[in-house]
């Protein structure tokens, strides 16, 4: 054998090896969406804004200098999404973070 088939063998060998590292499919999948909710400038800035804290759609709104239906919209798909969830105080609605991990997520970027 030449030498680049013996070191071809030698690399080849190892593949079953890094194999075993790949994650399962669907935790593949599953991260990928939980990725793409992530993937869009005002759901970004809205999960900043709630990593300090809980807050409202309007403070959210006047802060982002958008529309309440534009956050409303991003702040449904985050919920859909399971990153934050909701409850009401009289007629106000305030969002949180469902997953310390978010923070950390948002703090390494």
């Amino acid at each position: 054998m030449a030498k680049t088939d013996v070191e071809m063998s030698r690399c080849l060998a190892l593949a079953p090896k890094v194999r075993k590292r790949l994650l399962p499919k669907g935790r593949i999948l599953s991260a990928t969406r939980k990725l793409k909710l992530f993937s869009n400038p005002i759901r970004l800035q809205i999960l900043s804004i709630l990593s300090g804290g809980d807050t409202c759609v309007c403070v959210m709104s006047s802060v982002l200098g958008k529309g309440q239906p534009t956050i409303s919209q991003h702040l449904s798909i985050l919920r859909q999404g399971g990153l934050i969830e909701c409850y009401s105080v009289g007629k106000l609605v305030f969002y949180r973070l469902c997953d310390r991990g978010i923070r950390d997520f948002l703090r390494d970027l």
